[in-house]
């Protein structure tokens, strides 16, 4: 968790701003998946853009091009177990990130005025908040 947060924080100085999952509501994998995406440095969910061995890792932000924010997160190797099939981060037990977004301009309900990022634990059970990895 606490490498996921290191580049999440290395991301908002690069780029002004967190990284957004397109359904900001933590439910699903649109976290996970934003989150593969801005850290690992593929933000069109490709191994390289470009295509071909002269493409470029992506940043996570569609059109640009930059090295991975966290190590670690490669889906070609991923000897950690990081990623899932689909390019999105795991957790140690196999379950997903769970991950949105402080939104002032909504009806935000995140616990922290910045992120929320979580899982839900081994037995996948999302009503079992005692279980929960969290950081809030």
């Amino acid at each position: 968790m606490q490498l996921i947060i290191t580049g999440l924080m290395r991301y908002e100085k690069e780029y002004g701003e967190l990284p957004k999952p397109v359904d900001n509501s933590g439910e699903g994998t649109n976290g996970a998946k934003a989150l593969y995406q801005a850290l690992s440095g593929d933000g069109d969910t490709q191994l390289v853009v470009g295509g071909g061995a002269g493409g470029t890792p992506s940043t996570g932000i569609v059109g640009s091009t930059a090295e991975a924010l966290v190590e670690g997160i490669d889906p070609k190797a991923n000897k950690h177990g990081l990623v899932s099939a689909d390019y999105a981060l795991v957790d140690p037990l196999g379950q997903f990130w769970r991950y949105r977004v402080y939104d002032a301009d909504v009806d935000d309900q995140t616990n922290n005025k910045t992120f929320d990022l979580w899982s839900i634990g081994e037995d996948g059970k999302e009503d079992d908040e005692a279980k929960w990895i969290k950081n809030w």
